[in-house]
């Protein structure tokens, strides 16, 4: 599954139909051939948006760091926050 992951990085268009076959083969559904592909899309995604790893990593173990942030710099901002939309309208609202 790794090499899959990494040729789908590299160069998805050169995946054929035989390479998943294969993964078949080795037991991996094609459920979790696609999570892998949609990772790596999503990782390139972030690549090219120029997307940092937020604060909170920093907290995290070094190994396990470096391996999900894979040479990107960490943000040292606070993680975003979306604002507090209130109530959702038509539920009931708890009395205090």
């Amino acid at each position: 599954m790794m090499a899959f992951a990494e040729r789908v990085a590299r160069d998805a268009s050169s995946i054929a139909k035989a390479d998943v076959q294969a993964l078949r083969d080795h037991g991996f559904t094609d459920t979790a051939t696609a999570a892998a592909a949609a990772r790596c899309f999503f990782s390139k995604l972030l690549d090219a948006l120029g997307a940092e790893p937020d604060a909170a990593y920093l907290q995290l173990e070094d190994a396990l760091q470096q391996q999900l942030t894979v040479g990107r710099a960490i943000s040292h901002q606070a993680t975003e926050q979306l604002p507090d939309p209130g109530p959702e309208p038509g539920l009931a609202q708890a009395k205090p």
